[in-house]
């Protein structure tokens, strides 16, 4: 006959859900990501929906020679195909550079999310002194 101990092993909370972000969310709780929702920053309207963004970012592309930077770097590809113009530090974080070229490179369809908003770049951009707006 198993013998039986006084003390009861407590019962182990159930995980019941898991966050469009990856965390996992316990039954009646809200997920830290979702906290900030309704902040003013989280309305920052999208500059790449404006006429203004979209002709800076055909001069981007053009400044960048109509190609990806990042596989070029990266990869030593050039991709001229389905390209993006990509806010290196992201507008959401960073709302006074949404329109800055020097915070703008291009990059294929891929790059932009391998890239995400993470606030910088995974390769060595080069800038050439002629193209940049800085440099006489």
């Amino acid at each position: 006959m198993p013998i039986r101990s006084k003390y009861i092993m407590p019962r182990l909370k159930t995980i019941t859900k898991f966050c469009s972000c990856g965390n996992v969310i316990d039954e009646g709780k809200t997920c830290p990501c979702k906290t900030n929702v309704g902040t003013p920053k989280s309305r920052i309207p999208d500059p790449s929906k404006t006429d203004e963004f979209r002709k800076l970012s055909e001069e981007i592309k053009k400044r960048d020679g109509g190609h990806c930077q990042r596989c070029k770097l990266k990869l030593g590809l050039y991709i001229f195909n389905n390209l993006k113009c990509h806010h290196i530090r992201s507008f959401y974080h960073f709302p006074e550079l949404a329109y800055e070229p020097s915070n703008l490179i291009t990059v294929c369809d891929r790059c932009v999310r391998e890239l995400g908003a993470s606030n910088k770049l995974d390769f060595e951009q080069v800038v050439k002194k002629a193209d940049h707006p800085y440099f006489l």
